[in-house]
């Protein structure tokens, strides 16, 4: 949900160009400007085009889900149009500046950017003893989505039953076990990674993580 509050509506100015009636005739050190001008100039302007497109066609959209378009002004995030029939069923319109989402004020400057990150932002798949599924390929806990960015949260598993409290994994990353209660290993199988918990010290797997595609994973990509 958005809340929006009215926004000034400055009166919009109104100006007339004239173009001129004939393109200067350039000659000699004029033309050999213009002529450098527009080598340095063009391959800038294609790089603009190139990066906007690029933006455009690989960027989560931020705002159609709410049914506006916005931009960043000195009074805060602008609502440009008011897209869909629910938007403008809640009084939402041009102009209004955007104070809230879903409960979460956005700050004073800066405000699209902040509300992308926290709205679209990188996902924390999390596990606590007791979560997982089974220990093979074929039951083990499916995540789909999982893409650069994510973490999975295994901070809130004992990793190893051998020791009194709360053990914290031993990241091997595709190294095998080693019979030491409390690593942790991943490895690629058919397309998909599979991360994989030994918590007694036997060498085998004690529980079992499907990722689909293939992830070179890090310990950065891991709370433990």
């Amino acid at each position: 949900m958005i809340n929006a509050v009215a926004g000034a509506d400055p009166v919009a100015r109104r100006w007339r160009l004239r173009l001129p009636e004939r393109l200067p005739n350039l000659k000699g050190k004029w033309l050999r400007f213009y002529t450098v001008a527009w080598v340095i100039l063009l391959p800038i302007a294609l790089a603009g085009a190139a990066r906007g497109t690029y933006i455009f066609l690989t960027v989560v959209p931020m705002w159609s889900p709410y049914g506006i378009s916005t931009s960043d002004t000195p009074q805060g995030v602008s609502i440009d149009s008011a897209m869909n029939a629910a938007a403008r069923a809640q009084g939402i319109r041009a102009g209004d500046i955007v104070v809230a989402i879903d409960g979460w004020t956005l700050p004073a400057t800066g405000g699209r950017a902040a509300a992308r990150t926290r709205v679209t932002g990188d996902d924390t798949f999390a596990f606590a003893d007791g979560d997982f599924g089974g220990i093979t390929r074929a039951t083990a806990d499916r995540i789909t989505d999982f893409a650069t960015g994510d973490k999975l949260d295994l901070s809130n598993v004992d990793a190893s039953s051998q020791v009194p409290g709360d053990q914290a994994f031993t990241f091997v990353g595709a190294g095998q076990f080693t019979h030491r209660a409390g690593e942790l290993r991943y490895e690629q199988i058919n397309g998909s990674t599979y991360i994989s918990g030994d918590t007694n010290g036997d060498g085998s797997a004690d529980f079992m993580i499907k990722l689909d595609g293939l992830h070179n994973l890090n310990a950065g990509d891991l709370v433990l």
